[in-house]
């Protein structure tokens, strides 16, 4: 079955700015942000990018193919992102510079929305792969961030005074190689809330002890490091985690065996004044392109239960707003006459949308989110932004 969806008139019209490394007619990623003002699309072509910072302006970057291979080597910096703004990157793979501390990707001092999504975060040895700063809006969907730095402080995913919500995220702790040194959390949060639905969630490997039998018989010199923690919640942190695979890391291990010292600490490890919830049973999961053309179907699937019974939203806005009584937030507008929904009946649902050849729309970028309900309770689901060209 097709369904229809009634777009809203767009806004000013926007500008769509094309990077490719040698075709131009901007060849870094950062060239193109420069030429941007909000609300501006900029599609990336396959290749290997320098750096770049978002500071206060609102953009989408979308790949340019359906099936991308974009490497941006070093740091991406997203920052000042204002109330009423929204940011959304798609497509990338984000890598640390091998000896450098700079941290993959992070998002500081915003209180609009920042939207990752599709892409993979590998950090090199020594940095955690994701910093969020007093950023209160950062939702992170189908994204892997593949181990972060050895010891202490190289968390997969680090948050402060932050709101998160993460969807079929994979985020790995730093192991260590350091003699007697801990293994790093999977996400490790200071005053901050998140909320994970279908997340797996490892913490790091402690590092080994050390024994010497050279003079006196063996001894242990240095007791073998601790695991990480699948969540490391402190300072009044909290967490809902629905259907989410969390585990810590192992401790050290000594090969003469003559320290024993090292432990595995508990999946979710909490301060006294930090909560954490485990949910059980799935959220619903959508997917879905991150670019579609108009005047051509919108494809989408919505995974959940035979029971569950399954809604779409879209609104050409992001924005978070608190849900009560429901697990999860809201990730879109719902301001009435922004919001857009359909009742799709039970699921699972693989069908797709007639969305209108409007000249208007070109470059407008829609977020979409699903839920449904489930024993008389809403569970809301991720939200996807996506771009119409």
């Amino acid at each position: 079955m097709m369904y229809t969806l009634l777009l809203l008139t767009a806004p000013a019209p926007v500008q769509i700015l094309d990077v490719h490394p040698t075709l131009g007619p901007y060849f870094e990623i950062s060239g193109a942000i420069a030429a941007a003002s909000d609300g501006d699309v900029i599609r990336v072509a396959d290749g290997l990018y320098l750096p770049f910072i978002i500071d206060g302006l609102g953009i989408s970057i979308v790949p340019l193919d359906a099936d991308p291979d974009i490497t941006v080597q070093g740091p991406v910096r997203i920052g000042n992102i204002g109330t009423g703004e929204s940011v959304s990157v798609s497509g990338l793979s984000i890598s640390g510079v091998q000896g450098s501390f700079d941290t993959p990707l992070s998002v500081a001092n915003s209180d609009g929305s920042v939207r990752i999504q599709d892409c993979d975060v590998l950090p090199t040895a020594v940095t955690p792969g994701v910093v969020l700063e007093s950023a209160m809006d950062v939702v992170v969907i189908n994204t892997v961030v593949t181990f972060g730095g050895s010891g202490d402080g190289g968390a997969g995913i680090s948050a402060a005074r932050s709101i998160l919500s993460l969807f079929n995220v994979t985020a790995n702790g730093g192991h260590t190689s350091w003699t007697g040194g801990s293994g790093s959390a999977a996400i490790a949060l200071f005053d901050s809330t998140v909320f994970a639905s279908a997340c797996m969630l490892v913490g790091g490997d402690g590092g080994p002890g050390y024994s010497d039998g050279s003079f006196t018989g063996f001894q242990c010199i240095i007791e073998p490091g601790n695991g990480g923690a699948g969540m490391l919640l402190l300072g009044g942190s909290s967490v809902t985690a629905l259907g989410c695979d969390v585990t810590s890391g192992f401790p050290g291990v000594d090969w003469n065996f003559f320290c024993t010292g090292g432990f595995r600490p508990p999946s979710f490890t909490a301060d006294g004044s930090s909560t954490a919830t485990e949910v059980s049973g799935l959220g619903p999961e959508l997917h879905c392109p991150s670019r579609q053309s108009l005047g051509s179907p919108f494809p989408f699937s919505i995974t959940a239960e035979s029971t569950d019974f399954v809604m779409l939203a879209a609104s050409p806005r992001s924005a978070r707003v608190d849900a009560p009584g429901a697990t999860g937030s809201f990730l879109l507008d719902t301001t009435p006459g922004q919001i857009r929904r359909i009742n799709l009946g039970v699921g699972p649902i693989q069908s797709s949308i007639d969305i209108p050849a409007i000249p208007s729309l070109i470059g407008a970028t829609w977020s979409f989110q699903t839920g449904h309900v489930r024993a008389g309770s809403l569970v809301l689901g991720p939200v996807r932004t996506v771009v119409f060209l």
